[in-house]
């Protein structure tokens, strides 16, 4: 996936798990090159979730808040925004 592809990087929970959502610019390109099964699940997170591109907690070695930090801050230079004051 393409930076550019991006339309948004979101930090939410779900139940009582903590998620980074990648909101797409256009989600088509995107489902056409995945697998089929791969493109119904990721359906199914978009209707759960509202985002196509959904990381979790979970299994991560790493702390949920960080990776978020660090997505979003990759993701603003990418698009030419200045860095997010905390």
């Amino acid at each position: 996936m393409l930076w550019e592809e991006i339309l948004d990087v979101v930090l939410y929970t779900y139940g009582n798990q903590k998620f980074i959502g990648l909101v797409l610019r256009d989600p088509e390109p995107f489902l056409t090159r995945q697998s089929w099964l791969k493109r119904k699940l990721i359906q199914i997170n978009v209707k759960m979730m509202n985002t196509p591109i959904n990381i979790a907690q979970s299994g991560l070695p790493v702390k949920l808040d960080d990776l978020y930090s660090v997505i979003r801050y990759r993701w603003r230079a990418s698009q030419n925004h200045p860095p997010e004051e905390d």
